[in-house]
């Protein structure tokens, strides 16, 4: 039996209002808080010392795992990050729905809640488990895998959800 591929495809990730305001208000506390903790003085030097270290360390990694884009190519979904990518096979994809807000009232278990993007192990009542590859909530579409979810935020979801529908069980149709 012959695999099916699809064309490449390159959706961008735009970043919607909460990211911007999650990134800003991350960042200033961020660089704020050794600055705070050396003038206050409330704890020891070598301690502010470790925050000057940590603190780039903690923005250039998140900044390492934002999202820049999403590309369908060939049977896989590449999540598209500042200098590499991650390749999601597309076998065992049951669905993709393109559900604007399916991350509301999600609960993160484990990765990033806003610096940069919206990424890692989330859950809530609607989705059950699944993992976040996001930077616009409003966007979101959900891709059921038999063993799996996982919600992504294209700038164009319905075309996204009909360039992927060749994968799924049968043409899913955007709401």
């Amino acid at each position: 039996m012959e695999q099916m591929s699809i064309p490449s495809s390159y959706y961008g990730a735009p970043w919607g209002m909460l990211l911007r305001v999650m990134t800003v208000v991350g960042i200033i506390i961020l660089l704020g808080l050794p600055v705070l903790t050396l003038y206050y003085g409330q704890i020891p030097e070598g301690g502010a010392r470790l925050l000057f270290y940590l603190i780039p360390l903690i923005m250039v990694g998140a900044f390492f795992f934002t999202v820049r884009g999403y590309e369908l190519a060939g049977q896989q979904l590449n999540i598209l990050r500042p200098g590499w990518s991650k390749a999601i096979p597309l076998t065992n994809l049951i669905s993709a729905e393109f559900l604007p807000d399916a991350m509301r009232r999600s609960i993160r278990t484990f990765g990033n809640g806003g610096l940069f993007a919206f990424v890692g192990s989330y859950r809530n009542q609607l989705l059950g488990p699944y993992r976040a590859y996001a930077t616009d909530l409003h966007k979101t579409v959900v891709l059921r895998f038999t063993d799996r979810t996982i919600v992504i935020t294209p700038d164009e979801p319905e075309k996204f959800v009909q360039d992927i529908s060749p994968f799924t069980g049968s043409a899913v149709q955007p709401i």
